[in-house]
């Protein structure tokens, strides 16, 4: 099975890619594998490990979850005794597509997890075929679709501003570690020019392009996820690229600037502000507040939704 890794910054649009690419007959894209470094080091030095233990010590992952409640049991109680990790991968994906997208032949395996691009020695190590996209995303538009949501991630414009540069130079350190296996894609033009991106996407990934593409409707959204999915398998929306500059305040755009100035001018994101200042001692002290009692109340909210969903 061939892998095409997406990563990128939380909230940059790599499910939307996933769920557009993923629309092809024959492609499919699992909820986010997250696991899959964890999987390794559980397996002996040849890479070959136990499904009977390895598949418990899995349930924590709220991924990995969602895909054993899609998948039925009898199948489950098909897995061999001892098998090798990325067999057992590809065994979750294969199982995932026809239990979910009823697709019973799965030829290429879209991974969107966001931390793709982070552990790029490890994935190009173990899977030399695969190439990647560092899909990219107005900083600003991240920090206004973080605010939407009150379950995890950053609840402040400073520390989205931190994640968002943190997320952006190891995208970076992967296009210029293996220039030949990242490419890099703008959220803005992939709704701007969605045939055009993709068509380029699947050219150099040696993938084949598919009208049902432009549909985005490949990925299979969880109810746990529908609110900050909202959008994915909804087409293409123009609207959504410069919604930041009415959801977040005039100051709040102005500290993210001042933030991530040279960040934002360098993906040719033009600043509102000519000299955007930062915030102050008071309004830093403000924002710790913020984010500790939000952080507090998302591990709250997180904790209920997962048991309201998967009990």
């Amino acid at each position: 099975m061939d892998v095409l890794f997406i990563g990128g910054c939380a909230r940059s649009g790599t499910t939307l890619l996933a769920g557009m690419l993923a629309n092809h007959p024959q492609y499919c894209a699992p909820q986010e594998l997250l696991f899959k470094q964890e999987l390794w080091y559980m397996a002996d030095a040849e890479g070959m490990l136990l499904p009977s233990r390895a598949i418990p010590a899995l349930r924590r992952h709220l991924h990995f979850r969602i895909m054993m409640e899609a998948i039925p049991d009898a199948r489950w109680q098909q897995l061999p005794e001892r098998m090798h990790w990325k067999a057992l991968l590809e065994w979750l994906v294969q199982q995932y597509a026809r239990a979910a997208y009823g697709k019973d032949a799965c030829t290429v395996w879209i991974d969107h997890s966001v931390s793709n691009l982070e552990q790029i020695h490890f994935l190009t190590q173990h899977f030399p075929q695969a190439r990647f996209v560092h899909i990219v995303r107005d900083g600003r538009a991240v920090a206004a679709s973080f605010k939407r949501i009150n379950w995890w991630g950053p609840t402040t414009v400073p520390v989205a501003a931190g994640w968002w540069k943190e997320a952006i130079f190891k995208g970076i350190f992967a296009e210029v570690a293996f220039p030949d296996r990242v490419l890099r894609v703008r959220y803005e033009d992939l709704l701007e020019h969605p045939e055009e991106e993709l068509r380029r996407i699947c050219q150099w990934a040696h993938l084949e392009y598919h009208p049902a593409m432009l549909e985005g409707k490949g990925v299979a959204i969880h109810p746990i996820f529908w609110d900050q999915h909202r959008y994915v398998g909804a087409g293409i929306r123009q609207d959504r690229k410069d919604r930041w500059k009415k959801e977040l305040s005039a100051r709040e755009i102005e500290i993210f600037e001042a933030l991530t100035a040279e960040l934002l001018q360098f993906f040719r994101y033009p600043l509102v502000y000519d000299k955007p200042i930062a915030p102050s001692r008071r309004e830093w002290l403000y924002y710790q507040g913020v984010e500790r009692w939000g952080s507090v109340m998302q591990k709250i909210r997180r904790r209920l939704r997962i048991r309201r969903y998967l009990r």
